[in-house]
């Protein structure tokens, strides 16, 4: 498998794991480092 592949599979289980319905708590400790912070602004006004 290549590593695009790869990577593509990790975000898509993060995706449906973390985004999906129902949500899997579990996939947060399987598919990050215990340092990840997750910081996105989804209520503040985007860019200059």
């Amino acid at each position: 498998m290549s590593k695009e592949k790869d990577n593509k599979d990790i975000v898509g289980r993060w995706f449906d794991g973390f985004w999906g319905n129902p949500w899997n708590p579990d996939i947060i400790d399987e598919l990050t480092a215990p340092n990840m912070l997750l910081h996105y602004s989804l209520h503040e006004p985007a860019g200059p």
